[in-house]
């Protein structure tokens, strides 16, 4: 659903590296786009919810009442299991570790300027 409404604002189709830069959060090098929660379907049960949870990571959040130690583990596995397709896609990933990457943010920019700003983020032509 995130992704869907992201490619008709961005008028773009985004890669799965494309996707997955853009759903984690500024703090972890780049855009905050989405949260970097699993899909749970809202509805879901507990136990399904802890199923899915399991099947994509190995350990569970000490404080389970902290989303925040929950994304930690979720983001942590999928940065670990990135790839990239060449070394300007790793150069560029890298690039957005830096602390000022996140500064464009701060400023009130129009729609045409933030959805320039947002592409040249993911990596979009």
């Amino acid at each position: 659903m995130f992704k869907t409404g992201l490619e008709k604002y961005l008028n773009i189709s985004l890669s799965d590296i494309q996707w997955i830069r853009a759903s984690l959060p500024c703090r972890n090098g780049v855009n905050s786009i989405t949260h970097s929660k699993t899909d749970l379907s809202e509805d879901a049960s507990y136990k399904d919810a802890m199923e899915l949870w399991h099947s994509l990571n190995s350990s569970v959040a000490n404080d389970v009442s902290s989303q925040q130690n929950w994304d930690l583990i979720n983001i942590t596995r999928i940065i670990e299991n990135l790839h990239f397709e060449s070394e300007v896609e790793q150069n560029f990933y890298k690039g957005l570790w830096e602390p000022e990457s996140g500064a464009w943010l701060n400023v009130l920019l129009d729609n045409n300027s933030f959805k320039i700003g947002i592409r040249l983020r993911l990596g979009l032509n």
